[in-house]
């Protein structure tokens, strides 16, 4: 059964566009000359302007005629500054990350996916000719992804949902999202993006993630951040002993039965003591375990799927609900 965003939608869009912005008719004759081949850069100039300029528009800025009252706004390729990456915080994305962007989409979002509409190769030159609107002051070589993304989860237990809410707390995932997860946090309505616009926080109970439900997906979201967004990078900050928290700190702005499972949480850190016995690998296992747990605490405040919620799920190599366990 072919899904509305991953079939009818893109053409839907398209006709929209064309109809947007005439510029998309125009094809430029004169092919641009970047460090893909003139070639890859002319077709993907073709396919950005029939199927991407009228939201992105013509100069990669994302201010197109369609992009008016959008929200969130399109992309600005302009300025470097990508959210969905495997990459390093404040790095640019790997050609895969592009691509898989532009095959998928983006759940929740006015980016639908063009798999079905476009081939591979027309993707990949789009992608080529996205690249081409940083000015030269951002560098696209060497760019590689963060490697402990390859490691695979473990099966969440009430210890790791334990410390995955500890680790909630800690690191005041609640302020924009919600004690429960749906985005109504005390800082929820003040948040900004990069160009001061006004930006929500997730609903981390609706499983449609942007970035992708799978467990891999949540975690390289937490190791990366959202570029451009007030989500930042939590990369290196899992290896915490009870001597780094301040308890106090936390007994003024959380409910009393958060206060609970927090003293829990601190209760059963290791000490500086415990963490100087353990070698290199066993403090890097400590590490990726304590990312893991907060994965599955955040996937735990996640509702099950309902029909509406799978129909418009765009992506499916994030994994569903059904995954869950």
């Amino acid at each position: 059964m072919q899904r509305i965003r991953n079939s009818k939608f893109p053409i839907l869009l398209t006709l929209s566009c064309l109809i947007a912005s005439p510029k998309a008719f125009c094809v430029d004759s004169s092919p641009s000359t970047q460090n893909a081949s003139s070639l890859e850069l002319f077709e993907g100039k073709n396919v950005y302007r029939i199927y991407c300029a009228a939201c992105h528009g013509d100069l990669g800025d994302g201010n197109g005629p369609a992009a008016a009252g959008m929200s969130p706004a399109p992309r600005d390729f302009t300025t470097g500054v990508f959210k969905y990456r495997s990459t390093p915080s404040g790095s640019l994305p790997t050609d895969e990350d592009l691509i898989k962007v532009v095959q998928w989409g983006v759940p929740g979002t006015w980016m639908p996916g063009w798999k079905d509409l476009l081939s591979e190769k027309q993707i990949s030159d789009v992608v080529s000719y996205t690249k081409s609107f940083l000015t030269e002051s951002h560098k696209w070589d060497h760019i590689e992804p963060i490697s402990s993304l390859i490691e695979s989860p473990p099966q969440p237990d009430s210890k790791i949902l334990r410390d995955g809410e500890g680790f909630y707390l800690l690191f005041e995932c609640w302020t924009c999202h919600g004690f429960d997860g749906r985005g109504t946090g005390p800082s929820a309505k003040t948040l900004k993006d990069s160009k001061e616009r006004s930006i929500k926080p997730a609903n981390l109970t609706n499983s449609n993630y942007r970035a992708g439900f799978s467990p891999k997906d949540i975690r390289k979201t937490f190791l990366t951040g959202l570029s451009g967004t007030p989500m930042p990078s939590y990369q290196d900050m899992f290896l915490i002993a009870k001597e780094d928290i301040e308890e106090a700190d936390f007994s003024n702005t959380l409910p009393s039965k958060a206060q609970k499972t927090f003293h829990d949480f601190l209760t059963h850190l290791p000490s500086y003591s415990d963490l100087n016995k353990l070698t290199e690998i066993e403090q890097k296992a400590l590490i990726i375990r304590n990312e893991w747990a907060l994965v599955h605490y955040v996937r735990s405040l996640a509702k099950k799927e309902n029909l509406i919620d799978w129909f418009f799920r765009s992506n499916p190599e994030s994994e569903s609900l059904k995954a869950k366990k």
